[in-house]
């Protein structure tokens, strides 16, 4: 399941907000840019941020909860902690990573979570990723 939570930075507040009705085509392709994202983040155990191109679901969710989203725009997609992230859309270069390293920071102390250290992440990662039969093991 999905949260959507609208995050104003400046004033370091967080408000849910009601997620838009979405057709079972829909949840199918939002999920689908979710599990992108899972993915990213297991393979790369060393980010926490990354940048790609918006998708056509997350313009219709940006519309639909009444923001001004175009089609062109990037996302910043942000890991505040193992499997919760974040996704900050813009289309004005550079990406907003000091804003989001704020918000990652601010949200953390409000969650009580710790920043995770690479130790932890690749802990995580190689918890959600299946391993290969037969590599590495001698015959």
């Amino acid at each position: 399941m999905t949260e959507t939570s609208l995050i104003d930075s400046n004033a370091r507040s967080i408000q849910s907000a009601v997620a838009p009705e979405r057709s079972e085509e829909q949840a199918a392709e939002f999920e689908e840019v979710m599990q992108g994202d899972r993915v990213f983040f297991l393979q790369h155990p060393d980010r926490d941020w990354y940048v790609r191109p918006i998708t056509p679901v997350e313009v219709a969710e940006g519309r639909a909860l009444g923001n001004s989203v175009i089609e062109d725009a990037l996302v910043l997609v942000g890991e505040l902690a193992p499997g919760s992230r974040v996704r900050l859309i813009f289309w004005d270069s550079p990406p907003p990573v000091e804003e989001f390293k704020a918000m990652q920071k601010s949200v953390r102390k409000e969650w009580g979570v710790k920043s995770t250290g690479i130790k932890d992440r690749l802990q995580h990662s190689s918890k959600g990723r299946p391993r290969a039969k037969g590599f590495g093991q001698k015959p």
